[in-house]
């Protein structure tokens, strides 16, 4: 009886020491456990986070590709513009060409206008010049007949 007795003392000290031991890694397990929790709660405000920094980088996308095409539209309005004012400055300069042209036509024919004035007043000249001979002549010729 005593082998027995011994037997269920080591039985019992073995079980206790177990239930220590047990008891021991319970306590570390909740340490774990709460540490395990901790870790999962920073997680999810990591993954929040990282949620909402995948929405503002959809939003900026979005707005990049807005922007983008707002711009493409204005390149687009520009390279039109600039055609217009290239367009426009070569007419300019056939317009000036031909302006140009027209005044060397016109300063051409007031040339040849005031050389035919000049030639109508010597002719007039001449005739105004033969019919003052003629009027005095015949001033003349009545003063003598008279006289």
């Amino acid at each position: 009886m005593d082998a027995i007795k011994k037997k269920m003392e080591k039985l019992s000290s073995e079980t206790a020491d177990a239930e220590r031991r047990i008891s021991m890694f319970e306590e570390i397990k909740a340490v774990n456990e709460q540490e395990a929790e901790k870790f999962e709660e920073q997680l999810r405000i990591i993954q929040k986070k990282i949620q909402n920094m995948e929405s503002a980088y959809d939003v900026c996308i979005e707005d990049l590709f807005n922007q983008t095409v707002k711009l493409e539209g204005m390149e687009k309005k520009a390279g039109n513009a600039e055609s217009e004012v290239s367009a426009l400055r070569g007419r300019l300069i056939l317009l000036q060409e031909n302006n140009e042209n027209k005044k060397i036509g016109l300063l051409n024919q007031l040339l040849n206008l005031l050389v035919l004035v000049s030639e109508l007043m010597e002719q007039l000249e001449s005739e105004l010049s033969w019919r003052m001979v003629y009027l005095l002549t015949r001033n003349l010729l009545t003063t003598l007949i008279s006289n």
